[in-house]
């Protein structure tokens, strides 16, 4: 356990946490505040010379977001483990590499076997985490932000607090569900709340010597926590937000509730936990807090920064480079601009007339404004088209017009979002021409893909080098139970923490892109049956088995089709009965052999006999 931190190392990590806030909101807040406007749709300028114009909004952000968020999701991942490296050759001939066990003995561990079990777990820590989800918001934040984030972790059962009262004893610190005790989490965390060493100059922190996660804490929950020491003079720095105040119609006033609340109910404590990693320490400190909250070795469990960073864009020596769409911003204002004058242009341009004066009373006037057909108005003019006479207004401007398609090409050329991307093209000049446009987008929605993949792996790393140093089998059974799990086979093949201590290649693919339904599972089962029908190689009833069962749904019975193994036997042992016993060849006792007849007509000839398709049980 290091010891306290001295006043001269509190205040550098505190200069060093300041300058980092210094950067991220010269650099990084005005772009996320930015990206986040346009995303909502608060998009209109404010330029001084059309303040007058009424606002219209196209959010081509909002479309293109929509668009690459299902392109580029993990849907039905898939975690593969390959062994990297093998050192000897066990007894039975299975290749195996030297591990040390929890006592620190060198154990021989198969590496095929090793791998399975590796994949075993860490495709199970992707269901029972919702991985897929937090990469999804994770990927959500790399379109809107220099770079989403991704924070991987382990919580104790010790990090309890004791709420006291009626609450119980046991109630976590922690109110995000995915965070459990004596487990790994893999959480998104929000970009501005993430802190990088100024002096890194590359998003995937390689060269970054701390990072620092941020979040706000009750007071009460800062002083029970036991990780926590110095926590008795802990100032609350930030005040929730009460008045929200709503858009629309005034909604009835209600009173707060009666009874005196503490002062500090609505305030919070601004915590960040600091990653040192040339001292390999990690660091709390709260906000205007004269000490810090801990000061710890850098666990085991983590080699790295827990944290992994999705981007798609590495500007050069620029850590918080804009994201993709923040390039067609301008193309947006122009088209919303250009948009709003054609707008505001046909709303002007009402029909309106001239009328003389003293050609028409007052009577008439109403009349003349009524929408009645064959409406009578009485003028006092001799001619009836000099009384009334259309205002003549000018047209639009074709330069608008123009204006605004190329506006709307240069967006899709800058976000590669086309219509073809975005599924509404109305024409297409020619087939080549579509599939020259595919293929150009399919080149850069594949290179996007690349970049969620290695993000994908790069967490399940992580949390495999967590796992290979936290995993107890025996105790992970009881969350499942043991006939639970030996059915699921979710720890069956993890033997021991030394089977994921052996060195592997992760790789992740984010699967097809066709739904996981029932009618592809249908599909799937009827290739599979098409395939293996026959082969001798195959249990036939186990492959209609799994026919059938694709079918339930739709045809309840459908088992009843089918004869089961036993039924099978049982046929044919009655057939042979039938038959009588087999007869003996020809100069064995047996009867003669037949008199050759004369050939027959080839089958499928008029006349010859049909084939008969076996019977596959």
């Amino acid at each position: 356990m290091p010891r306290g931190l001295s006043e001269k190392s509190l205040n550098e990590y505190k200069e060093v946490l300041h300058i980092a806030h210094s950067r991220w909101e010269a650099e990084a807040k005005p772009i996320i505040e930015r990206m986040n406007l346009y995303f909502r749709g608060q998009q209109w300028p404010k330029v001084e010379n059309i303040r007058s114009i009424p606002p219209h909004v196209v959010n081509f952000i909002l479309s293109d977001i929509k668009v690459m968020l299902p392109a580029l999701s993990l849907r039905s991942p898939r975690v593969f483990c390959k062994p990297t490296q093998a050192t000897m050759i066990l007894p039975d001939g299975r290749v195996a590499m030297m591990i040390k066990d929890q006592n620190g003995q060198d154990v021989p561990v198969p590496v095929i076997e090793a791998a399975k079990a590796k994949e075993t777990l860490i495709n199970w820590r992707w269901r029972e985490l919702r991985i897929k989800q937090q990469v999804r918001r994770t990927l959500q934040d790399s379109l809107l932000a220099p770079f989403g984030v991704m924070k991987i972790g382990y919580t104790l059962e010790t990090e309890k607090v004791s709420l006291g009262g009626a609450e119980g004893d046991d109630a976590l610190i922690e109110s995000n569900e995915l965070i459990k005790s004596n487990a790994p989490f893999a959480v998104r965390w929000s970009p501005s709340a993430f802190r990088v060493d100024s002096e890194a100059r590359y998003p995937d922190l390689s060269d970054a010597g701390f990072v620092a996660f941020g979040w706000k804490a009750r007071l009460d929950d800062v002083k029970r926590n036991p990780r926590f020491k110095n926590t008795r003079n802990v100032p609350t720095t930030v005040e929730l937000k009460t008045d929200f105040k709503t858009t629309g119609a005034e909604s009835p006033s209600r009173s707060r509730p009666s009874g005196a609340l503490e002062e500090h109910f609505y305030q919070r404590v601004q915590l960040w936990e600091l990653w040192d990693k040339r001292r390999q320490k990690r660091i709390v400190l709260a906000d205007d807090h004269d000490k810090e909250l801990e000061y710890v070795d850098w666990p085991e469990a983590y080699e790295n920064f827990p944290a992994e960073t999705l981007y798609f864009t590495e500007h050069p020596d620029q850590l918080y480079g804009p994201p993709d769409l923040y390039q067609v911003l301008y193309q947006q204002d122009g088209y919303n601009q250009t948009t709003a004058l054609i707008i505001n242009h046909i709303r002007r341009s009402l029909r309106k007339y001239l009328v003389q004066t003293g050609t028409m009373d007052e009577k008439e006037k109403q009349k003349f404004e009524e929408p009645i057909d064959m409406l009578l108005i009485e003028v006092m003019a001799q001619n009836v088209g000099e009384a009334v006479q259309p205002l003549k207004d000018a047209n639009i401007p074709a330069d608008w017009w123009v204006g605004r398609q190329s506006l709307r090409d240069d967006h899709d050329r800058v976000s590669a979002m086309s219509d073809f991307a975005r599924g509404i093209a109305e024409k297409v000049d020619t087939a080549a021409e579509a599939g020259i446009v595919q293929s150009h987008l399919s080149v850069r929605t594949n290179d996007s893909r690349d970049f969620v993949e290695d993000f994908a792996a790069r967490i399940s790393r992580q949390l495999l080098q967590i796992d290979a140093q936290t995993f107890d089998p025996e105790s992970m059974i009881p969350v499942v139970g043991p006939d639970g799990a030996l059915a699921l086979g979710q720890f069956a093949q993890v033997q021991s923490r030394a089977q994921l201590q052996a060195e592997t290649d992760v790789e992740v693919q984010i699967g097809s892109m066709q739904p996981e339904n029932l009618a592809r599972r249908k599909q799937d089962i009827l290739q599979l049956y098409a395939i293996l029908r026959g082969d001798p190689m195959v249990d036939q009833f186990e492959l209609r088995e799994q026919l059938s069962h694709a079918y339930k749904d739709s045809i309840p019975d459908i088992d009843q089709l089918f004869l089961t193994r036993e039924q099978f036997q049982q046929v044919m042992q009655n057939l042979q009965r039938l038959q009588g016993p087999p007869v003996p060849p020809a100069g064995n006792g047996g009867p003669p052999a037949p008199a050759m007849a004369p050939p027959s007509a080839p089958m499928g000839a008029p006349g010859a006999p049909q084939p008969v398709p076996p019977r596959v049980f």
